[in-house]
């Protein structure tokens, strides 16, 4: 906890808290953390952990659909799990070629989407001081122009996975067609 009358100093606390934001999402200009946790949320937390197992169970067999119904779509790299590993699947982050328009056709649909790190770290204002450059790190570059994140929740009703992941393939099959 921290308590202070200076504005500034509170605003600066606040900052470093949340990632080192800026004035715009995802946009850290300062090296920070993620500590937001408030004593409500931490009370609240406590009462919905006795549901986790669950609720992973549910967002891993929504991922498992998603997986099925988007095998072999042209130019979508889907998350996988790696060996020895269960993931909680807090996000299903697909990778798409042309991911803005593909985004903005969901959109059009009435389908949310995320796209989580827009700009990688070695190139964010936090970061300057290691004089990371465009170019620096092509695959972290390519991924931040890539990536997806489809709707993922436990309540998520399975025939709305198969309607987000049909209008995923339509989307990209329609446009290797276009291609062709």
């Amino acid at each position: 906890m921290v308590t202070s009358s200076d504005e500034g100093f509170v605003a600066r606390v606040r900052q470093i808290a949340n990632h080192g934001a800026g004035s715009h999402r995802y946009e850290n200009v300062v090296l920070g953390t993620n500590s937001r946790l408030d004593t409500l949320q931490a009370a609240i937390l406590r009462v919905k952990l006795r549901h986790l197992e669950r609720w992973n169970a549910e967002r891993a067999e929504r991922a498992a659909a998603y997986a099925k119904a988007l095998e072999g779509a042209p130019g979508v790299v889907t998350p996988r799990e790696r060996e020895g590993a269960r993931s909680a699947w807090h996000l299903y982050t697909i990778r798409a070629q042309e991911r803005d328009a593909l985004a903005e056709h969901l959109k059009g649909r009435g389908i949310g989407t995320a796209i989580h790190y827009p700009r990688p770290i070695h190139l964010q204002a936090s970061m300057a001081s290691a004089g990371g450059r465009p170019g620096d790190l092509p695959a972290s570059e390519q991924l931040s122009r890539e990536v997806l994140c489809l709707p993922l929740y436990p309540e998520l009703a399975l025939d709305d996975v198969a309607r987000v992941a049909a209008e995923v393939r339509a989307f990209v099959e329609g446009a290797v067609r276009a291609r062709v």
